[in-house]
């Protein structure tokens, strides 16, 4: 009636141990109350005897032990939660330092890696220091390179093996094994690789090939580079099973991470030294092909100038002796005659200004620095008819200490205030020089009153013979805002035109170098020290 049902048998048990004598002393067990109440008790069974010391019976002890028991369940869960948190810190610890230790691997071999430019001597050293890190017998990176003619293929460097082991042996193909890493995929590892069900489904080996490498732990990365291109892959094995961990995925992941970095940018190295020898080599054709361009002009307009020479004087010698016996048709078409020839040699020495300015400016050539204020006076000067037959006013403000060839600048200013009379009002020229300062250059600006130039036409005007009027109008080649242009780009300036419409005036500016020093104290100061300060008349 005690005994919980899953405990009747250990009453025979227990009899039987009092029949022989013994005592069964603080066995644990269950039994049920009255009420059917379950109970864990501590049973202490002692046989009785007579005084002839024959056993006749059996005492029972049972203490209820139901609330220790609950307490022991309490703390032995406690204990497992406790031994189990132990366990995850511990693990938790252990990782922890395996990734600093890997971080710190990974800093020592980031910058040996990111030193070395050349991308064979690059493949070599990750390939050692992978192998060396990740514990392996062996190991390879493959990966592609492209040469001058755009072609890719295939380079592959190993370590722990002699290069001639492989030699025999084709490149490793987008294989079940292979692929994923070939696709940039991720870490692929095998405590096994035989066992793999990847491995052996390929022809012509199906499996290893005869006299390869015994590889049974195998590990491979791929390198990936920052843009998403699959760049190779590092492959790395062992003879032994269970090598490989997943530390050394970690490990390698970071390694393959560095690599491709390194490739990168010893790649781009690459191409820099390519394209900088391209480069030099159309400079030398350029220059070549712009000195012979040069000969061409010089020899063609010296070509040109001596028949429209011969042009000009023997229609001066018809038009000397002759013109009184000719009617007035025939002189006319003698002085258009002379008029064209005279405009012949005019643009012929245009376009050789033109050809001159086009030439680029030599690298190594020292630009020597030249007072504008000077080069500004001997420009008025030689269009002082101009402007004495026109009243044209001229003010100028204080001129910087600019990086230009002083000829350069002379044609700039000469092109530009000639322009600005030429294209004339109704009223007198009047003409406003100033500049200022922008950073590293000068803005120089030649302001008027004249004409003036529709939007539609502002960039139009420093084309090749673009001109808004016809020369019967308007005298010129249409060259010599071209020229103006060609020069200032050929310093690393821009020039630009602005004007709010037609009878509006206008102003060009233009952008040079300053000198290295002085510049900014001699445009402040010309007030005080320029003899040109003022007025031209």
């Amino acid at each position: 009636m005690l005994a919980v049902p899953d405990r009747v048998e250990e009453i025979p048990n227990i009899i039987e141990r009092i029949r022989r004598g013994e005592k069964v002393d603080h066995y644990e067990t269950k039994r049920q109350t009255k009420d059917g109440r379950v109970l864990d008790i501590s049973l202490t069974v002692s046989p009785m005897r007579d005084a002839a010391g024959e056993i006749i019976g059996a005492s029972k002890i049972a203490r209820d032990i139901t609330e220790r028991r609950r307490l022991e369940d309490r703390l032995k869960e406690y204990t497992r939660e406790q031994t189990a948190l132990i366990e995850a810190r511990t693990a938790s610890l252990q990782r922890e330092h395996k990734a600093r230790q890997t971080a710190e691997l990974l800093n020592k071999v980031g910058p040996l890696l990111a030193a070395e430019l050349d991308t064979q001597s690059l493949a070599q050293k990750v390939t050692e220091l992978a192998t060396q890190l990740a514990g392996a017998q062996f190991g390879a990176l493959f990966h592609n390179v492209q040469n001058e003619q755009g072609e890719s293929y295939m380079l592959y460097t190993i370590s722990g093996v002699p290069r001639e082991h492989f030699s025999k042996f084709p490149m490793p193909r987008n294989t079940k094994v292979f692929a994923p890493t070939f696709a940039g995929e991720g870490v692929v590892r095998s405590d096994d690789i035989t066992k793999d069900p990847r491995y052996g489904q390929n022809p012509p080996y199906r499996g290893m090939p005869e006299g390869h490498l015994p590889v049974r732990s195998y590990i491979a990365a791929p390198v990936v580079s920052r843009s998403g291109e699959v760049l190779g892959g590092l492959f790395f094995g062992h003879e032994k099973t269970g090598v490989f961990t997943e530390q050394h995925e970690m490990l390698l992941t970071g390694i393959a991470a560095q690599a491709a970095i390194a490739l990168d940018n010893a790649r781009l190295f690459s191409e820099s030294i390519r394209a900088q020898q391209a480069l030099s080599r159309s400079n030398d054709e350029l220059r070549r092909a712009n000195a012979d361009l040069e000969q061409f002009a010089f020899s063609a307009s010296h070509d040109l100038k001596e028949p429209l020479r011969m042009v000009a004087i023997y229609s001066q010698i018809l038009q000397r002796k002759y013109g009184d016996r000719l009617d007035a048709a025939a002189n006319d078409y003698l002085r258009k005659v002379l008029d064209g020839a005279y405009r012949m040699e005019k643009l012929v020495q245009d376009l050789l200004a033109y050809t001159r300015s086009s030439v680029p400016a030599d690298p190594s050539e020292v630009v020597p620095s030249v007072d504008a204020e000077a080069v500004f006076q001997q420009a008025v000067t030689n269009l002082s008819q101009s402007i004495e037959e026109t009243g044209a006013t001229i003010e100028k403000g204080p001129l910087p200490v600019l990086r230009i060839t002083e000829v350069h600048l002379l044609q700039l200013f000469q092109n530009l205030i000639e322009n600005a009379i030429k294209y004339r009002g109704n009223a007198r020229p009047y003409l406003q020089v100033h500049a200022t300062r922008e950073q590293d250059l000068w803005r120089i600006c030649v302001h008027d009153n004249g004409i003036g130039i529709a939007s539609e036409y502002k960039e139009q005007v420093f084309g090749l013979f673009k001109r808004l009027h016809t020369s019967e109008k308007y005298s010129g080649t249409g060259i010599g805002l071209a020229i103006c242009q060609r020069l200032v780009l050929r310093y690393g300036g821009t020039i630009w035109v602005e004007s709010e419409g037609e009878g509006r005036g206008s102003r060009f500016c233009f952008t040079v170098p300053g000198a290295e020093s002085g510049s900014s104290q001699g445009a402040e100061s010309g007030a005080e020290h320029s003899p040109g300060r003022g007025q031209h008349h």
